[in-house]
């Protein structure tokens, strides 16, 4: 029957020029290939319900290894305990553990000093363990204590304070101190009714993610970026050159000697470079560079990141001479998150690896419809000596930063990421639903934003989602030019937080539904020959510019509730697939034997090649080269020819018959496989019929997973055990339909085969039509063992002696109630072509729980009268003798 199972990444074809960058798992930019995906992470603040938003302000955290309370952490009276508790982000729990000691527990880490009033937040994740209350204080100001067993304040101290519900028991504690004292001194401690007791050794409460910044309480990013999965971007250019080198030419400083100097230092956000920090000077002025002219009156955004130096701000401009009159000033205060900006200037910041941020700003040129130049000029404060830490230098056409595009000497471009994977086994022509869930970097409020489709390579027949101008979610549904449409409200899909979507269909019914809310639903016609999936685009220009973390289809029309409950975060419902068996099958025909077909072998021992597979004496076998563990078989017919039922049959002594009688070399029904592909015109392909890749149409489970924020991709691909039953010997394959087919090759791999007996005996392959009656064969149907073996019974003693010989199969069964054209065509043919001298195939139970017992190749014991039993009916009975 078959299943999702893994297929790797390359599944996917990726056509994009150029290199582009990632941010990997570690949180470092690196460079990924040209038609290469990109599997990407991103930093962003985490949201209740274990979500998350990169566009959310969160502040400098003063706080250093926050998740895993290394380095920087003291204790007092309690240890640091490494738990298997999951938190947030993927991260872990760990405990503060109290010692047997009487006072204090706690954790403490110094975090700098303060000005006396300065606005101070604490804030912890916490969840409760042997104790079900936290607290939290710096060194001279009061506690604030919380019940993590109902998220409530226990004592405030008059202190702003509360608990943010993170679901699963976890809880964000936070407390805001108006300073007054200096010391940053942070504490965080099981609290029983006051801050000293006496500690029962073990006991405590459960934390993560301690957060300490300047002013009031702003989110929480991750030491650890979360996986975003598919990046899929349109084309862009960064039109500044030397984006990683900032410390050196052609960057410059404006006001020469006694201006900002520029020194690299650290390591950059890419693991390679350097941070350009650069110093305020006497002179003033800033540190500059000139790029590629582009077309005036456009919306253009500046970007770079940025890290902290001796002080809080990160100060920029940027000009288009021969456009704007005047720079588009920047400016970002690490300490409290604060952003200020020209008019006319969006601003938006993004979190980084160790602290650092990019600061983004988009303004539209007010330039006339020539060119213009784009300078970048970068500040630190104003007075001498003042630092700030700049490194990846972009400015682009467009409404919002792209990823990092690296430059050296000149311009670079990177070219759109177009992804597409083929509409294989996991589609369904006639219903399906489609879940995903994928994150906008930014909004694009000129063009539609695409987060799938599937189409014939054309705009007339396709089925679609995307979003909006407006910020809404569409999807749409167009057959042989005509569409339907429906979608939600503006501003419902938010820039930098995650969202599900679904769209589910038949002809004549569709329903979208975003985030749990359905869309209105449609009644249009199904669009057919789709073949390509596409990812992240819609028709056009029309890229989503964001990530897709995951993308689910099964073959099947969801219902509304089912569609709500999906796209709310639920998982698709299973439902059972029950193969169809249908009446039996028998063919008469073994085109595999024909003179004109030809077989060949990847693997053959001397003198047992693959031409003994064409011979009907089964233990003339073919046998594999020692150590092998997998044999193609290529076989070609010689000209096209119906082939509806395949098989291989091993000999009754495959391997070699052991002490007790058996033998050892059947294949295995499971864990050996046997993949068929047929094809009218090459040799070793499938375009016919791949049984790798076919899908009943009656199996409605799930087909496609592709979920790339788990990088975990799964696919439908058909079930190809063997079905081989030890002492029968017998695979057999039902095609959904014949096909006339000239190449047939079967791929069989044998692992457990590859010690003893450490070969494969094959003996007979069948390959022909397939006849299906429309009345199944009658009951008192018999199935018997012939024992060849000779018994010789000593008169005088009694003794028995038994020589000892093969046991044949043998098959009785009767049709009763042909039609007219089967008896007097197939049952007539079958007498003319096959007669008692050729060999047949029967098949009682196609796909049936005992198919590989039950099949039988052999010849017909007699030809049996076909018989009119009335006005409309016939009969004919059969008996088949296994062929050895």
């Amino acid at each position: 029957m078959g299943g999702l199972v893994d297929i790797p990444l390359s599944r996917l074809s990726v056509a994009r020029t150029g290199t582009a960058t990632r941010v990997n798992s570690a949180g470092v930019i690196e460079t990924v290939a040209a038609n290469m995906p990109r599997i990407s992470s991103i930093y962003g603040t985490v949201l209740p319900g274990g979500s998350w938003d990169s566009n959310a302000a969160a502040g400098l955290n003063r706080a250093t290894n926050t998740e895993t309370f290394a380095s920087g952490w003291g204790t007092t009276g309690a240890t640091i305990v490494t738990t298997t508790v999951p938190a947030l982000a993927g991260g872990l729990f760990r405990k503060i553990a109290e010692t047997a000691t009487t006072g204090l527990h706690a954790i403490v880490q110094a975090t700098g000093s303060y000005a006396v009033g300065q606005l101070v937040t604490v804030s912890v994740f916490a969840k409760a363990a042997e104790r079900s209350q936290i607290a939290i204080t710096q060194f001279g100001e009061p506690y604030a204590a919380f019940d993590l067993s109902s998220g409530s304040v226990i004592l405030s101290s008059g202190l702003p304070c509360g608990c943010v519900d993170y679901g699963g028991g976890i809880w964000r504690c936070w407390v805001t101190f108006t300073k007054t004292g200096s010391s940053g001194d942070t504490y965080i401690l099981p609290w029983a009714g006051g801050p000293t007791y006496a500690g029962a050794a073990g006991s405590g409460v459960l934390v993560w993610g301690v957060k300490v910044e300047a002013g009031g309480l702003a989110g929480y990013v991750p030491e650890q970026p979360v996986s975003a999965g598919l990046l899929v971007e349109e084309v862009r250019t960064n039109l500044l050159p030397a984006s990683g080198a900032i410390y050196a030419a052609p960057w410059s400083a404006s006001n020469g000697v006694g201006g900002v100097t520029a020194t690299a230092t650290g390591t950059a956000p890419d693991g390679a470079g350097q941070w350009a920090q650069l110093t305020a000077g006497s002179a003033g002025g800033d540190w500059r560079v000139s790029g590629s002219a582009v077309s005036g009156g456009a919306r253009v955004t500046g970007s770079i990141y940025a890290q902290r130096g001796n002080q809080p701000l990160a100060r920029w401009q940027l000009h288009l001479i021969g456009g704007a009159t005047t720079g588009r000033a920047v400016s970002y205060n690490f300490d409290t998150g604060a952003v200020s900006a020209d008019p006319g200037v969006t601003v938006t910041v993004t979190p980084a690896a160790g602290g650092a941020v990019r600061i983004a700003a988009t303004f539209t040129d007010d330039g006339d419809s020539g060119t213009v130049t784009p300078y970048l000029l970068l500040h630190t404060s104003l007075t001498a000596g003042d630092t700030t830490l700049y490194w990846g230098a972009q400015v682009e056409v467009g409404g919002w930063a792209s990823s990092y595009i690296p430059t050296t000497a000149a311009a670079a471009t990177r070219g759109a990421d177009d992804v597409t994977m083929p509409a294989g086994a996991w589609w369904s022509a006639t219903a399906g639903t489609f879940v995903v869930r994928a994150c906008l970097s930014a909004r694009n409020t000129s063009v539609l934003q695409g987060i799938a489709r599937i189409d014939d390579g054309t705009s007339a027949n396709n089925i679609r989602f995307r979003v909006t101008t407006s910020g809404g979610f569409q999807y749409a549904v167009t057959a042989a030019g005509a569409t339907v449409a429906a979608n939600t409200a503006s501003d419902t899909v938010v820039a930098g937080s995650p969202f599900r979507v679904g769209v589910a269909f038949e002809a004549g019914a569709q329903r979208g539904a975003l985030n749990g809310a359905l869309l209105t639903a449609t009644a249009g016609a199904l669009p057919s020959g789709l073949t390509t999936l596409r990812l992240g685009q819609d028709i056009g220009a029309g890229y989503l510019n964001g990530h897709i973390l995951r993308l689910e289809y099964a073959p099947r029309r969801l219902s509304d509730v089912d569609l709500q409950a999906v796209t709310a975060g639920g998982a698709l419902p299973v439902v059972e697939t029950v193969p169809a068996k249908g009446n039996c099958l028998l063919s008469w025909v073994n085109l595999a034997q024909r003179s004109a077909t030809t077989v060949a072998s990847t693997s053959s021992a001397a003198g047992l090649g693959p031409d003994r597979l064409k011979d009907p004496q089964v233990r003339r076998r073919m046998r594999t080269g020692p150590g092998a563990i997998t044999v193609s078989l290529p076989v070609d017919l010689g000209s096209t020819q119906e082939v509806g039922v395949l098989a291989l049959l091993q000999p009754d002594d495959a391997g070699w018959i052991d002490a007790d009688g058996e033998a050892v070399g059947y294949l295995d029904p499971t864990s050996d496989t046997i993949r068929h592909r047929l094809d009218a015109a090459t040799t070793g392909t499938g375009a016919l019929y791949d049984s790798l890749y076919y899908r009943p149409s009656d199996y409605l489970v799930d087909t496609l997973d592709l979920h790339f924020a788990a990088q975990s991709y799964r696919e439908f691909q058909n079930g190809l055990g063997s079905g081989v039953v030890r002492g029968y010997g017998l695979h057999a394959h039902i095609l959904p339909a014949a096909v006339q087919a000239r190449y047939w090759q079967p791929d069989v791999a044998f692992p457990s085969l590859g010690t003893t007996p450490g070969y494969l005996d094959l003996g007979l392959l069948w390959a022909g039509p397939a006849f299906r009656p429309s009345r199944n064969f009658v009951y008192e149907w018999g199935d018997r063992w012939d024992d060849l073996s000779d018994v010789t019974e000593v008169r005088r003693s009694g003794q028995e002696f038994v020589d000892r010989g093969p046991k044949k199969r043998v098959l009785t069964f009767a049709f009763k109630s042909l039609t007219e054209p089967e008896a007097k065509v197939a049952m007539t043919e079958l007498g003319r072509i096959a007669g008692t001298s050729r060999q047949v195939l029967f098949i009682q139970e196609p796909n049936g729980p005992y198919m590989g017992r039950q099949a039988i190749i052999g010849r017909l014991v007699e030809v049996s009268p076909i018989t009119q039993t009335n006005f409309v009916q016939f009969e004919r009975v059969f008996q088949i003798r296994q062929s050895l």
